[in-house]
């Protein structure tokens, strides 16, 4: 596909085009590691649909819940964080593979919490549940879903 000059030297795709080369040159290890504690909570990332980059779910507020009755007004909205799963279900559509799939697979191992500024993350007992998760994905998802910190 050609691609016109302008586009290519736009300096979002730049950037982008880096992003993939570097990408492709460390395509070792799965998991991206600094630092992990006893009981490590990693973010997980899937590809996105269009781009093929790694992305990841992101609560930015939390979700308001409003009621209307048939007879009545009411005034009341409940502001109410999503849970892990709920959040990884909003990736529907949005990643190359299905959340649900993703989801038995990451709660054999952990569990699906949402982090402290809204991310997606995976809390594991420890180093083996880590392995294990990160073998887990690569198997079933070849690099379409990963852990990182």
């Amino acid at each position: 596909m050609m691609e016109s000059d302008e586009f290519g030297r736009d300096p979002a795709v730049q950037k982008m085009r880096r992003v993939f080369k570097q990408m492709e040159e460390a395509k070792g290890s799965l998991i991206e590691r600094s630092g992990l504690s006893p009981s490590p909570t990693l973010r997980l990332f899937g590809r996105c649909r269009i781009y093929h980059d790694p992305v990841s779910p992101v609560l930015k507020a939390p979700a308001q819940i409003g009621w209307d009755a048939l007879f009545r007004n009411i005034d009341l909205v409940t502001p109410r964080r999503l849970k892990g799963r709920e959040l990884l279900m909003r990736t529907r559509g949005w990643w190359t593979r299905e959340p649900s799939e993703i989801a038995e697979i990451v709660e054999r191992y952990g569990k699906l919490v949402v982090g402290p500024k809204g991310e997606l993350m995976v809390e594991l007992a420890d180093e083996a549940a880590l392995e294990s998760l990160s073998g887990a994905l690569l198997e079933a998802f070849e690099d379409q879903v990963f852990l990182s910190s």
